[in-house]
């Protein structure tokens, strides 16, 4: 009997035992959640309280310094950096089918255009209004949907078709509906006041279809309604490894090199949106059908840019009565001295070169050039006096901006060097034969060193005398 009893008390304290150790089990478990839990949500607050400064200051935004986000930061000042938010858009009635729903049924004009490759999955930009002055090719064609619903289906079923352009062009009652939204009201805060935003865009595109690598001076807001994309991007000192089309070229702003990315894609999902700054190289490919709206805004660089060229050039070319060699020979040193001055010499040099290289083999045969003239010295004080006031008036520009605009800047003044009679591609062939061969720092003819020039203290003395800019 007494065995018995003994038996029952020991398994009981067994058991007894086990369920404490059961418990402490559980217990831990919980705890273990509860650590992740608190570091998981440690980490978002982290993610959401980072330091903007550490991603608006610098001048070449680090690749490392992307950052993700749950919802649009407040910038003090227009950010140099790409993020991404993730869940962006949170309102179901916008994302996936249902959004594509709405585009099919949405009220829009009998004709909307829209872009279907005959070859290949890539589109390229294509200007036709430069078609007549530098060679380009396109491989896509203009196609016609009678409706927003038409417009749709064609992109499914094509192979690889797409749509980009305002909003308006689809549906102006689809516009007006969206830009009412709590969340298009969010995206446009991303400007600074200083921005001038632009008509809300659209972006509809086939499986598999993307842009060819490049880069824009407006600042996109991109917001993934639909679909799902990846997204490479890389920062504008790396223009120079995709060697981008010229400004007056039909394929401006593209690259002539489809260059690799140094960091993964940015894949987004229904609801995340990516953040591309002004002058950005960017990627974009569709993993499948995809729609997404871009909220883009001009910087006030360059709303400032054409005032400040016509200021800058009529300055200094408008009624002189200076020869055609004088001015070639004063041109010589002021383009480089603006470089120089405005960017600093090792970009200066690199943004000269590539401005001359853009133009290579535009033209089957490039008219002679004459060799570079050798300014004298009273020449060269104009030409360094004029370089000092043109970089002053283009100091304010952001850093990582200055180098996109200098080609714009350079082709305005090579357009002067040229023959009048040449025209198209002949025209710009010579203007970067000018650049190539009488514009680089280590040029040098007839003893007449660049780099020496801009570096000679006394030259850069201003004079007031006036006497020595008249033509003798």
């Amino acid at each position: 009997m007494g065995s018995k009893r003994q038996k029952r008390n020991k398994k009981a304290a067994e058991n007894a035992a086990e369920a404490r150790q059961n418990e402490k089990k559980v217990w831990g478990a919980r705890l273990t959640i509860g650590v992740v839990f608190i570091a998981v949500a440690a980490a978002y607050l982290r993610e959401d309280e980072v330091d903007i400064s550490r991603i608006t200051s610098s001048a070449y935004c680090p690749r490392d310094k992307i950052k993700e986000f749950r919802h649009v930061p407040t910038f003090a000042v227009p950010p140099a950096c790409p993020y991404v938010v993730r869940g962006f858009v949170g309102d179901g009635d916008w994302l996936g089918t249902k959004f594509l729903n709405r585009l099919s049924n949405a009220q829009g004009p009998p004709q909307i255009e829209y872009d279907e490759l005959s070859r290949g999955t890539m589109f390229t930009y294509y200007d036709k209004n430069m078609k007549g002055q530098l060679p380009a090719s396109s491989s896509y064609s203009k196609k016609i949907a009678s409706s927003p619903r038409q417009l749709l289906s064609n992109i499914k079923k094509s192979r690889a078709a797409r749509f980009g352009g305002p909003l308006r062009q689809i549906s102006p009652y689809l516009e007006s509906e969206m830009i009412n939204t709590r969340w298009a009201e969010e995206a446009r805060t991303t400007w600074d006041v200083r921005d001038s935003p632009r008509p809300t865009g659209v972006w509809i595109g086939g499986k598999n279809t993307s842009s060819a690598s490049h880069f824009d001076l407006f600042a996109n807001f991109h917001v993934l309604l639909s679909g799902r994309k990846r997204v490479a991007l890389a920062p504008p000192i790396d223009h120079v490894t995709f060697r981008f089309w010229p400004a007056p070229h039909p394929h401006a702003r593209q690259a002539r090199v489809e260059a690799s990315f140094d960091t993964p894609a940015i894949v987004l999902k229904e609801g995340d949106a990516v953040y591309v700054p002004s002058g950005w190289v960017h990627k974009v490919v569709a993993e499948r059908v995809a729609a997404a709206a871009s909220f883009t805004a001009l910087p006030p660089e360059f709303q400032a840019f054409e005032g400040l060229v016509r200021e800058q050039v009529g300055a200094m070319f408008v009624d002189r009565g200076w020869s055609q060699v004088r001015a070639i020979g004063i041109i010589r040193v002021y383009l480089p001295a603006v470089a120089k001055f405005w960017l600093g010499e090792d970009i200066a040099q690199s943004v000269l070169s590539n401005y001359a290289d853009s133009y290579d083999k535009v033209a089957k045969e490039v008219p002679p050039l004459a060799k570079c003239p050798v300014p004298p010295d009273r020449d060269i004080r104009i030409a360094l006096r004029y370089a000092n006031a043109t970089a002053s008036a283009f100091s304010w520009f952001r850093a990582d901006l200055a180098a996109l605009f200098f080609g714009p800047f350079a082709d305005t003044i090579v357009q002067r060097v040229p023959h009048p009679a040449l025209k198209g591609a002949q025209r710009w062939a010579a203007a970067a034969a000018f650049v190539r061969e009488c514009c680089l720092f280590n040029d040098a003819s007839r003893g007449f060193l660049l780099r020496a020039v801009l570096n000679r203290p006394a030259v850069l003395e201003v004079e007031d005398d006036e006497d020595e800019e008249e033509d003798e």
